[in-house]
């Protein structure tokens, strides 16, 4: 994951951010897939972690443009997968705890890699579910949806740092 990140934003202080939360994805979408469970333990530490180096990368920028939009995409992966959770029974809230650090990691690189960030992890989601089921590995819609989110997140890293952008400009 480190290497596709670095591969796709170059040097950029943005991987301040990115490689040790890339590091703590990988762990979490193993704990996920084996156990069903997002870990408060592991999760929880992570924000004051990626907001003290999303400050560093503000002052390092020279620029709060990233701040600021990492503050909006807390808010908004949050609030979605707080609905999600909370009106559809079919996500457990490690799901909704962990959409924060992606929001905030997703929208520090822009609005661009937000969106298509969370949405590429609704899509390999479902492609990952059609797998999941047809290997009987879930007999029911319940299955482990954070290593999807993760992959989705860098999907949505590599197509916008490769140019594809899901919103117009000019």
């Amino acid at each position: 994951m480190g290497a596709a990140l670095g591969a796709s934003i170059g040097w950029d202080w943005a991987l301040l951010v990115l490689l040790p939360l890339a590091a703590l994805g990988v762990a979490l979408a193993h704990i996920d897939f084996r156990t069903r469970l997002l870990p408060k333990k592991l999760v929880l530490p992570a924000y004051p972690a990626l907001l003290v180096a999303l400050v560093v990368v503000a002052l390092l920028d020279g620029s709060a443009d990233g701040l600021i939009r990492a503050a909006w995409g807390w808010l908004i992966a949050s609030a979605l997968y707080w609905c999600l959770w909370k009106f559809t029974r079919g996500m457990g809230y490690g799901d909704v705890r962990m959409s924060g650090l992606l929001g905030l990691a997703l929208g520090s690189l822009g609005w661009s890699t937000l969106l298509l960030g969370l949405y590429a992890g609704f899509v390999v989601g479902v492609v990952g579910w059609v797998a999941l089921r047809l290997l009987r590995l879930t007999k029911d819609r319940h299955f482990p949806f954070g290593p999807f989110m993760l992959i989705g997140a860098v999907v949505g890293i590599v197509l916008v740092a490769a140019g594809w952008s899901p919103i117009a400009s000019g």
